[in-house]
This record gives structure tokens, C-alpha cells and sequence, in this order.
């Protein structure tokens, strides 16, 4: 995994997780990913600075939660 940047020196990483569970299908867990990122866009893009996703009906769910600062 690659450690991201960040550009202020007052944020603080709370937690990384990487999951134990391995993907059966890896075409299903591309599409439920992607759909995780439009439903989190969805939501940014609609002014919030908070949002959760997921697609968890298949047998490879994903999820998604980020928050945006001013």
C-alpha cells in the first residue's frame, strides 16, 4: 500500500485498515467499487463535506467514508 501526502502539518492519519478478506470475483468487485466512488461523488458534489458509501448486496461489498475540510 502507498502512504498518501498530505499538505497541512496539522492533520493527523486516525486509522488505515487493509480488510483480510480476499475478492472472489474481482470483475464484481470493480463494479461495486465503482459504484461505492459515484455514490460517494454523488454526494460531495451536493455540498456536503461528509459522506459514507457502499454496495454490500453482492458477495464482494465494498465501502467507502470520507470527510472534506474548508
Amino acid at each position: 500500500m502507498e502512504e498518501g501526502g498530505n499538505s497541512d502539518p496539522q492533520l493527523n492519519l486516525l486509522n488505515s485498515v487493509c480488510s483480510q478478506h480476499n475478492v472472489t470475483n474481482v470483475q464484481d468487485f470493480h463494479t461495486n467499487l465503482s459504484a461505492t466512488f459515484l455514490k460517494l461523488r454523488a454526494e460531495l458534489v451536493g455540498g456536503n463535506n461528509f459522506a459514507t458509501a457502499d454496495k454490500a448486496s453482492d458477495s464482494s461489498p465494498t465501502y467507502a467514508m470520507v470527510q472534506c475540510r474548508n
